[in-house]
C-alpha cells in the first residue's frame, strides 16, 4: 500500500512502540535492481492492556516492512490484544503534515510558527493538535539530518573548518574566513559569548574581484540584516555601488553581538584580504587593502 494510506491505518490501531528498526534486502516490491527495505517491529503500548496483564506483556506484534526505493509498505500482525478497550491516545504528526512542515522548515519558519500555521491549515483543536514540543524535535532532526543545519557549537566549528579559504576554491564556489586563527591555521569563530563572540566571513573569488576598480568609482556599504539567520544573529553585509548605482555583493560576515567591539573586529575582519594576499591569495584585488 502507499505511504499515506500507511500512515491512516497505523493512526488507527491501538498505541504502540517500534521495538526494533533494521534495514534488510527488500521483498515488497518485484523490482529487479537490488535495494534495501526498511523492517520496523512494534509491540504494545497501550495502558489498558498494561493494567489487564500485570504479570506478563500483551501478545500483539505487528511488522511494517517499508521499500526504500518505490516506498511501498506492507504490515503484517500477529496474536491479538490483551483487551479491546483503548487508552487516550496523544495526537500525531500524520504524513501531510510531516509533509508541509518539511517544506516550511526548509524555507526558514521557526517551529512556533509552523505549529501554528499547521493549526489553521489543517483546522485542528486542542484535542487534535501535536504539541509544539512535537513540532519542536520534528523540525530540528529534519533541518540537522536533512538539511545539514545546527547550532551545536563543534559541528558549527567543523564546517567552518571544511569551508575555510585556502586558495584552491574555484572562481564561484564560496569559503569561510576569519581575522583570529590558532596556531595550526584552524579558524577561531568564537562561541557567541561577549568575551568570545561568534564572528565568521564568507565571500567567493568572483565576488571579492568586483572590487577589482577605481577606489573612488564606488561606495562601500555596510549594512545588517536579521532576516538571514533562523537564530536572530545580525548578519553584516559589505557590498559597494558604483556610479550606475548597481550594488555589488562583496561578502557576509555572521556576527553574534551588537556592542562596539564586535563592530570594530567586523571592520578589523575587512581587512582579512590584505593580510592573506601576502601569504595565499595573490589574486585579490588591491583595492581590498584597506
Amino acid at each position: 500500500m502507499p505511504q499515506i494510506e500507511t500512515d491512516t491505518l497505523l493512526g488507527d490501531l491501538k498505541k504502540f512502540r517500534v521495538a526494533k528498526s533494521d534495514l534488510t534486502q527488500c521483498f515488497v516490491c518485484m523490482h529487479p535492481s537490488p535495494h534495501s527495505m526498511r523492517v520496523q517491529r512494534l509491540a504494545c503500548a497501550c495502558k489498558a492492556c498494561a493494567k489487564v496483564t500485570t504479570t506478563a506483556v500483551c501478545p500483539w506484534r505487528a511488522r511494517v516492512m517499508t521499500c526504500q526505493q518505490t516506498l511501498l509498505v506492507t504490515i503484517e500482525e500477529a496474536y491479538a490484544h490483551a483487551t479491546p478497550a483503548r487508552s487516550a491516545r496523544k495526537p500525531v504528526l500524520t504524513h501531510a503534515m510531516k509533509t508541509v512542515v518539511m517544506d516550511w522548515a526548509a524555507q526558514g519558519l521557526k517551529p512556533k510558527r509552523i505549529w501554528n500555521a499547521l493549526v489553521q491549515r489543517f483546522d485542528l483543536n486542542d484535542t487534535s493538535t501535536s504539541t509544539l514540543v512535537t513540532v519542536q524535535r520534528f523540525v530540528h532532526h529534519h533541518v540537522a539530518e536533512r538539511l545539514g543545519g545546527s547550532d551545536l557549537r563543534d559541528t558549527v566549528r567543523r564546517k567552518v573548518q571544511e569551508t575555510f579559504f585556502t586558495g584552491q576554491e574555484e572562481e564561484t564556489a564560496a569559503f569561510t574566513f576569519t581575522r583570529r586563527t590558532n596556531v595550526n591555521g584552524n579558524a577561531v569563530v568564537g562561541n557567541g559569548s561577549n568575551a568570545d563572540p561568534f564572528v565568521i566571513g564568507v565571500s567567493a573569488k568572483k565576488l571579492l574581484r568586483r572590487a577589482d576598480r577605481d577606489p573612488a568609482s564606488f561606495i562601500l556599504h555596510v549594512d545588517a540584516t536579521y532576516k538571514l539567520t533562523q537564530i536572530g544573529y545580525p548578519v553584516i553585509v559589505v557590498g559597494i555601488s558604483d556610479r550606475a548605482r548597481r550594488f555589488h555583493l562583496l561578502a557576509v560576515f555572521i556576527v553574534s553581538q551588537q556592542q562596539r567591539e564586535q563592530r570594530t573586529e567586523d571592520l578589523r575582519l575587512l581587512m582579512w584580504p590584505r593580510w592573506y594576499s601576502r601569504k595565499r591569495a595573490p589574486w585579490l584585488p588591491p583595492v581590498l587593502h584597506l
